[in-house]
């Protein structure tokens, strides 16, 4: 299997360790982060979800904020066709991987 390196990260989970830690692969260093995005979910070394749970929380904001514009009293869009765009931009945003995360205290 073929790696493109420059694409990979390090990340250590637990308690923060002191010193440095230097990975190598073919020659090139591998890149140490304290926070990534991995398939869409937001991880820190703790898994205390803080960060996604803010993610989320704001691109849902800005996304309702964009669907909330389109009600203008009589002449926007219907309440019915507002509630199908709720269901398939906003909630999306706030249910994606819940199980795992909603259980975090």
């Amino acid at each position: 299997m073929v790696l493109n390196v420059e694409k990979i990260k390090l990340m250590m989970f637990g308690e923060p360790i002191t010193g440095s830690i230097d990975i190598f692969i073919d020659g090139v260093k591998i890149e140490v982060v304290n926070q990534m995005k991995y398939l869409g979910m937001w991880l820190d070394p703790l898994l205390n979800f803080s960060l996604h749970v803010d993610y989320a929380a704001s691109t849902a904001q800005r996304t309702a904020a964009r669907i909330f514009g389109l009600f203008d009293g009589w002449e926007g869009i219907p309440v019915q066709f507002g509630i199908t765009l709720y269901k398939s931009l906003i909630r999306p945003h706030l249910e994606y991987a819940a199980p795992v995360w909603a259980s975090v205290a």
